[in-house]
């Protein structure tokens, strides 16, 4: 409420910043080498640091800003890796083992890709550029437990899209941009 700095920490990692995710009472960090870190919001005690592992040539940090989400005891995301096949995954929080992945082969090029948890899952949205076609975006429900995908669609007329929100219970009300 004064702007004053309540407290500063160092980071577990040494690689950049991926995201700052806030979890209520708690801030994650994400890096790019895959540590998680996690402070109490109110004084920055340490709640503990464990690490993801995307892959040998993958990045934590999301595919042109892809922002993870925490979602109750996992951190869900999809990793920069050098070539397809391109995927999302999730990791347990505490101990940074792979739960799944979901792979997505007929993607090109991950770019402009986006996330959003639902309550029964995850809603996925990457651009699909085939060679010789029309781009098109693909809209995907992910089961939250195993990954598996549930439905599909490819909205009519959307060749381009930045962001992904959903509002409410599986494909709900959903607004991309």
């Amino acid at each position: 409420r004064t702007g004053d700095l309540a407290w500063t920490r160092p980071l577990p990692g040494s690689a950049r910043v991926c995201g700052l995710l806030p979890d209520g009472e708690s801030v994650v960090v994400l890096q790019a080498d895959g540590t998680l870190g996690t402070w109490r919001a109110a004084d920055g005690a340490s709640l503990g640091s464990t690490r993801v592992y995307p892959g040998a040539d993958a990045d934590a940090c999301g595919f042109h800003g892809t922002t993870p989400v925490l979602d109750r005891d996992r951190l869900v995301l999809m990793p920069r890796v050098g070539s397809p096949p391109w995927f999302v995954g999730a990791w347990d929080r505490a101990t940074g083992k792979l739960l799944w992945q979901a792979p997505f082969e007929e993607v090109r090029s991950p770019s402009r890709s986006a996330l959003a948890a639902t309550d029964g899952g995850y809603l996925c949205l990457t651009p699909y550029s085939p060679p010789r076609e029309a781009s098109r975006i693909v809209l995907r429900l992910l089961d939250r437990d195993t990954g598996v995908s549930l439905q599909q669609i490819e909205p009519v007329g959307l060749s381009a899209a930045y962001g992904l929100v959903s509002l409410a219970t599986g494909w709900g009300s959903v607004v991309v941009v």
